[in-house]
């Protein structure tokens, strides 16, 4: 059934300085609405200023906070700087949707902020009986919460077939970085798997990229998926953490402890800042990059987990005991030619191709059961709206394109040339006074300001 006019969906996310450019999971996350929706959908970059004045005149009928916007909360004074630019939300009469990640730590600032804007639906990784835990207040005002993935197979990037797992040159690949250990054991999973497996395939002669636990080198966009398809299988674990920090003060005990002790082991500052606060929480959830390998037609070597029931093992993955005792099983299995090939089919036809895990389900899920049973009226028919959508849409495009600018090596030279041509067109009479007002408001309406970004990389 279509509407008989498109409604408004304004999404707002932060994108600016290392945040840029975005991993693929995040850029398509974010741009599902854009390119699923049936509605116009208009992007708002909370790391510039926000135009509230045109959003109120373009009649919103829903408003989505994406998880970069949410994920701002790794570092608490930005968040609590950008979500101050936000608060005229709560004014807004239309459904207003928090999709919140990485819950695990300062969550007590997302919950506080969305019910100070009066949030409507909240779209989490965390399964029903840790609400509660993360979100008491909103909970108990009856918000309608909804358990999603932290992301979807995206069928707008063209996945190519390229050769069968059998026949690629690494037999395992993994990146995967060394998690605070402020995280909990399910944090610290994610690197000792890693080094378990590269201990065990080497005694094998297995040909492996592992990146050591300590790099921070991040593989983003076609250079991620280009490492796929030369890797026979990759090693996975589910995401998220078990300790519930959600003031942060965890977090500051631990680096308090390694300060006085760097050479402390996991085990040793557990015991010593968060000994009965492990596994307090279940946030062990199915991560972006375990529906690209599916894409991609690579095997995963898998922690055993429940993987959103997503995923199931021997028939999707093969699954690695925590503590690695079933190794040499799970490498025999690996190094099957037949089976991993089978596996590999069977994985992209039931988690790709069948659609029920892509952005088009999970976007047309949102707009049929929350923004299109929304009563709207005649919200946004009238020329001023149309104005007004037309600037945000326009205002949207420029600072996408100047946010990666921004974040590139070529900006200071840039800022640096158009400085230097703009005070010399600026000392020629009446010319000057009109590049001077010109320049001030083109900064005014952009909100282009000299704010620094999140100290997370938010990708």
């Amino acid at each position: 059934m279509s509407l008989a006019r498109k409604r408004t969906i304004v999404v707002f996310f932060h994108a600016r300085h290392q945040g840029l450019p975005l991993r693929a999971a995040n850029e398509a996350h974010l741009m599902a609405w854009g390119r699923h929706a049936e509605h116009q959908v208009i992007y708002v970059n909370v790391g510039y200023a926000i135009p509230w004045s045109f959003l109120k005149s373009a009649g919103i009928d829903a408003l989505i906070l994406d998880t970069t916007f949410c994920s701002m909360h790794w570092t608490p004074d930005y968040f609590r700087a950008r979500a101050a630019l936000c608060t005229e939300a709560a004014s807004l009469t239309c459904p207003k949707i928090a999709i919140v990640q990485d819950e695990f730590t300062n969550i007590d600032l997302v919950a506080e902020f969305l019910e100070r804007i009066a949030v409507t639906h909240v779209l989490t990784c965390s399964k029903e009986s840790d609400w509660p835990k993360f979100y008491p207040t909103l909970v108990a005002k009856q918000v309608t919460f909804r358990t999603v993935l932290t992301g979807y197979v995206d069928p707008s990037r063209a996945y190519r077939i390229g050769l069968p797992p059998s026949r690629r040159p690494i037999d395992i690949g993994y990146r995967g970085g060394r998690n605070p250990f402020w995280l909990g054991q399910q944090g610290r999973l994610k690197s000792e798997i890693g080094e378990k497996v590269q201990i065990a395939a080497c005694k094998l002669n297995l040909a492996t990229d592992i990146a050591h636990p300590e790099s921070t080198q991040y593989l983003k966009g076609d250079q991620w998926f280009d490492f796929l398809h030369r890797c026979r299988c990759v090693i996975g674990v589910e995401g998220g953490a078990s300790i519930n920090d959600h003031d942060g003060a965890v977090h500051r005990s631990v680096e308090a402890y390694l300060a006085m002790q760097p050479d402390a082991q996991f085990e040793e500052v557990k015991a010593a800042c968060f000994a009965s606060r492990d596994g307090e929480v279940d946030l062990a959830c199915l991560s972006p990059r375990h529906l690209e390998a599916a894409a991609t037609r690579t095997a995963q070597l898998l922690v055993e987990g429940n993987y959103n029931g997503v995923l199931k093992p021997w028939e999707h993955y093969i699954p690695l005991k925590a503590d690695g005792s079933n190794m040499a099983e799970a490498l025999t299995a690996v190094m099957d030619d037949a089976g991993v090939d089978a596996m590999v089919e069977r994985a992209y036809r039931d988690i790709v191709a069948d659609g029920r895990w892509s952005y088009p389900t999970f976007v047309r899920q949102i707009e049929t059961e929350i923004i299109n049973t929304w009563h709207s009226g005649d919200n946004g028919s009238g020329k001023g709206s149309i104005l007004a959508r037309w600037v945000l849409q326009a205002r949207a495009g420029l600072l996408w394109h100047f946010a990666h600018w921004e974040a590139s090596g070529g900006f200071k030279r840039g800022v640096s040339w158009l400085a230097r041509a703009a005070r010399r067109l600026e000392a020629i009479g009446p010319l000057g006074g009109m590049i001077r007002f010109l320049r001030q408001r083109a900064r005014q309406v952009l909100g282009i300001t000299p704010d620094k970004a999140s100290g997370k990389d938010q990708n």
